[in-house]
């Protein structure tokens, strides 16, 4: 009778384990460590571009004299943007007064840059 016991009791801990590791997939436990980016131009360095930079460098007034409005001027300027992006030593930090980009946003940028800065 005591082993009837023991054989439910260790295969209820067997279940309970089982189901406990349903969410150790990566994507269930670091969200952000996710990025399922292809490096597109039009789709996601383009809005990434609008959103963090072009507040500042644009216009007449652009900083550092960098213009990130259009295609050809992000590409022109894509390596000095990928460093800032990532603080790389001895370039200023962007986005200027923010902390580090979020991994998938650097990714996106790295991606279009590796697949050949393609106006996609």
């Amino acid at each position: 009778m005591m082993d009837g016991k023991i054989i439910k009791i260790a295969i209820a801990i067997i279940i309970l384990a089982v189901q406990g590791c349903y969410y150790d997939a990566e994507n269930y436990l670091y969200p952000e460590s996710v990025c399922n980016s292809k490096g597109y131009f039009a789709a996601e360095v383009q809005p990434l571009m609008n959103t963090k930079c072009k507040s500042c460098h644009t216009g007449a007034s652009a900083g550092g004299g960098i213009l990130l409005e259009t295609y050809d001027q992000i590409k022109t300027n894509s390596a000095k943007v990928l460093s800032t992006m990532n603080h790389a030593a001895n370039v200023s930090a962007m986005p200027k007064g923010e902390p580090i980009m979020k991994a998938c946003e650097i990714k996106k940028v790295q991606l279009w840059i590796d697949g050949g800065m393609l106006n996609n």
